[in-house]
């Protein structure tokens, strides 16, 4: 199979609950329970469930693996106008989710549930990216990446590795602004709007290394004709 996969999970996630333990002194020993619930338990049940027809009966990973992982929590009715145009998003509605349930927890259940299923077991999920975000469709979309055994190498070169990426970047049609790369979502979307982020390329001057500013602007580092990306591309419009 793919050595990628990639699947929505609908729902409201839940974080994995912490196990505590009491004594009972009926049975003369120390009982373990979870403080998750039931609304922990359908959560990780709609994680297997999607996980295990977005494996379509194959057996599961082995290796290591790279989880990315994107939690849409719901929106508070905070978020939305009133009256005439209820429903509607309020300009200021924010975009990251700041409160709890932390990202740490959420991934504990999540990870959890694909245990046997994606993958083996969830010690073998070594890398990856989460996020939480607010949507008026909770969820989450998750990503599986069988990595190789033997990576390659880094870079040694410092000023190689300094100069990876120069010569362009994403950028959302709609916001007008540059998106990086740590910003995109899965689908390499503007986090802001939405829309899809288009990736530009200007031809790099000869000296990067001088840090030049952008001739018109004087905040960003000069590409082509000594502008930034973002006055480059204005230019071309």
């Amino acid at each position: 199979m793919s050595r990628t996969l990639e699947f929505w999970v609908a729902g409201i996630p839940r974080p994995g609950g912490s196990k505590r333990g009491f004594y009972n002194a009926k049975l003369k020993r120390v009982l373990m329970v979870k403080d998750g619930g039931q609304r922990e338990e359908n959560w990780r049940q709609a994680v297997s469930y999607a996980a295990m027809r977005a494996m379509e009966e194959r057996d599961p990973l082995l290796g290591p693996i790279r989880l990315d992982v994107v939690f849409y929590l719901p929106r508070p009715k905070a978020h939305c106008r009133t009256g005439k145009f209820a429903g509607v998003l309020k300009d200021n509605a924010p975009t990251w989710h700041i409160k709890t349930p932390d990202r740490g927890k959420l991934l504990r259940s999540t990870e959890d549930a694909m245990k046997g299923i994606v993958y083996a077991d969830d010690s073998q999920v070594c890398d990856g990216r989460l996020r939480k975000m607010y949507s008026q469709k909770p969820g989450a979309t998750i990503r599986v990446e069988q990595l190789d055994p033997a990576p390659k190498a880094e870079p040694q070169d410092t000023a190689e590795a300094a100069n990876v990426n120069m010569d362009g970047c994403y950028w959302c049609p709609v916001c007008r602004e540059e998106v990086s790369t740590e910003r995109l979502t899965f689908e390499e979307r503007c986090p802001d709007c939405g829309h899809e982020a288009e990736w530009k390329t200007a031809e790099p001057m000869a000296d990067l290394s001088q840090h030049t500013p952008c001739s018109k602007c004087g905040k960003s580092r000069g590409y082509a004709n000594g502008l930034c990306i973002k006055c480059f591309q204005e230019g071309r419009e």
